[in-house]
C-alpha cells in the first residue's frame, strides 16, 4: 500500500534559513520555467531540459539536480487542467528532493542546501514512522511552515494477506458518540466537545478585538483543532482495527457518500467540525494493512430496525439514545443497536454491498 507520512526535522535556525533560501530559489525558478513553457509551448521535461537547462541553471545559480527537479516539478503542474493557464508557485511551496539530494541515516538526514549538504536530525514519535522509512519509495517533498521544516515521504508498505471474514464488527459513526461497535464498545465525544468549545470561544473572543496581537494569536492557534481531530481519529481507528483483528472479524461500515445528516441549529457546529469521512478512511487503510476485510453496507433503516426481531418502525427510536422495539419490546442503546444491524447487513448481503476504494494521505 502506498501511503504518505510526514516527519519533522530538528533543524537549527541556520538550517531553516538555508532550506528557506533553497525553497525560495527553487520556486522562483519554477515560476520562470512556467513562463518559458508558456512561451515555447513545450510541456515535456525531457525536451525542456534540452532547450533551457543551462539558462535556468545559470540564471538562478542552482545545483544540477535541483535544476532538473525545477523543470520536472513545473512540467508536472501542467499535466492536469488548462495548459493555457500559467502555473505559479509561492516562495514557500514544497521542494522536490530525490536520492541525489537527500539520504536517510539512522535518525537523521543528509540534505542538500545551497551551501553544501547538511546533516539534520529527524524527530520521530513512536515506532511506526521509523518502520515506514524502511519502505521509502520515490521522491521526498520538503515543506517549510512557521519556521519549521517537514519532510513528506512516500512509502510502499507491505500488507498482510487479506482474510475473508465470516463475521463482522459493525461500526456506527455519530456525533455524541463518535463511534459505537456492535460488541458494545463506545467512543464518547464528550472530550471532543470540550476541545471544540474551547477553540470556538477563543476564536470568537480574538476575532472581536481586531488587534494585531489577536490576529497573530489566531494564526498561531490555526490548525490546532484540525490536528486534534486527526489525532483522535487515528487513535479511534487504530483501536477499532485492533479489536477486529483480535476477534478475527471483518469491519462493517455504512456506505454514506457524504456522511452528513440534517442537524438542528444548536447541533450544526458539532456536525460541521468533525471529519467522519477521515475516520472511515483511517479505519479502511489500517484494516487493509492488517489484512482485515472492510465492507460498506447500505445505511437505510439501520437506526430504526430492531436487531432482534427485524421490525422496522420510526417509533422504535424513542430518543437519540434509547431504542425500544414496538414489536418485541427489545431495548438497547440506539447506537449499539444500529452497529449490530450494520454487522448483520455485512454478513447477509456480502455480494450486494458497495465497496469504495479509498486514497490514503497521512
Amino acid at each position: 500500500m502506498i501511503i504518505t507520512t510526514k516527519l519533522k526535522l530538528n533543524a537549527t535556525i541556520e538550517h531553516i534559513e538555508l532550506l528557506k533560501n533553497l525553497a525560495e530559489k527553487f520556486n522562483d525558478a519554477c515560476n520562470y520555467t512556467s513562463e518559458l513553457i508558456q512561451s515555447s509551448g513545450v510541456f515535456s521535461s525531457f525536451h525542456l531540459h534540452k532547450l533551457y537547462y543551462n539558462t535556468i541553471k545559470s540564471k538562478f545559480d542552482l545545483p544540477a539536480q535541483v535544476t532538473c527537479n525545477v523543470m520536472k516539478r513545473t512540467c508536472q503542474s501542467y499535466k492536469i487542467g488548462d495548459k493555457k493557464k500559467i502555473r505559479s508557485f509561492s516562495s514557500n511551496s514544497s521542494v522536490i528532493y530525490d536520492d541525489r539530494m537527500i539520504s536517510f541515516k539512522n535518525d537523521s538526514v543528509s540534505i542538500l542546501t545551497l551551501n553544501k549538504r547538511r546533516k539534520i536530525p529527524i524527530i520521530i514519535y513512536g515506532d511506526k514512522p521509523r518502520e515506514y522509512l524502511k519502505y521509502r519509495k520515490g521522491e521526498v517533498l520538503l515543506k517549510i511552515k512557521n519556521n519549521k521544516a517537514y519532510l513528506h515521504i512516500t512509502c510502499d508498505i507491505p500488507e498482510e494477506p487479506k482474510k475473508t471474514s465470516e463475521s463482522f464488527l459493525g461500526v456506527d459513526l455519530g456525533i455524541v458518540n463518535i463511534a459505537t461497535c456492535s460488541d458494545g464498545t463506545n467512543y464518547s465525544g464528550d472530550n471532543i466537545d470540550k476541545v471544540r468549545n474551547k477553540y470556538q470561544k477563543l476564536k470568537s473572543s480574538l476575532q472581536k478585538k481586531h488587534t494585531r496581537s489577536c490576529y497573530r494569536k489566531l494564526k498561531k492557534t490555526s490548525g490546532r483543532q484540525s490536528r486534534f481531530v486527526k489525532n483522535t481519529n487515528h487513535v479511534i481507528s487504530k483501536q477499532i482495527v485492533q479489536k477486529a483483528k483480535a476477534l478475527n472479524q471483518g469491519i462493517a461500515l455504512e456506505a454514506l457518500s457524504k456522511i452528513k445528516t440534517p442537524a438542528a441549529k444548536s447541533q450544526k457546529l458539532r456536525h460541521s467540525q468533525w471529519s467522519f469521512y477521515q475516520l472511515r478512511n483511517y479505519i479502511q487503510y489500517k484494516a487493509q494493512l492488517n489484512g482485515i476485510e472492510v465492507i460498506l453496507v447500505d445505511p437505510r433503516n439501520t437506526s430504526i430496525k430492531c436487531s432482534q426481531c427485524g421490525h422496522i418502525d420510526k417509533e422504535n427510536r424513542k430518543t437519540r439514545d434509547k431504542f425500544i422495539c414496538t414489536n418485541c419490546n427489545f431495548s438497547a442503546r440506539a447506537d449499539n443497536n444500529a452497529a449490530i444491524n450494520i454487522a448483520a447487513k455485512a454478513s447477509i448481503n456480502r455480494l450486494n454491498v458497495a465497496e469504495i476504494e479509498p486514497s490514503f494521505n497521512l
